[in-house]
């Protein structure tokens, strides 16, 4: 399946993630990203295809519903602010 989400890499507590051209910050405040159970998702660039006044925390939500039906997985989101 082809979810449209790029990532690259940049050390093993964080990865920066590229969803419908949205660039997003995913780091493991507490561990590496392969072994956590929290991770922390902020948005470091919003498209130029998306509203200008579109909430952040909802294009955060959209990314990891894609990320858990690729992954088969359960997420429980939450928000801090």
């Amino acid at each position: 399946m082809n979810s449209g989400i790029e990532h690259l890499e940049v050390s093993n507590e964080r990865t920066i993630v590229i969803y419908s051209r949205t660039i997003f910050n995913v780091t493991a405040p507490t561990a590496r990203l392969n072994d956590v159970q929290t991770v922390s998702i902020e948005v470091f660039d919003i498209s130029p295809d998306v509203v200008a006044d579109t909430d952040p925390v909802s294009l955060i939500d959209r990314l990891i519903e894609e990320t858990a039906t690729v992954i088969s997985s359960e997420w429980n989101a939450t928000t801090s602010e």
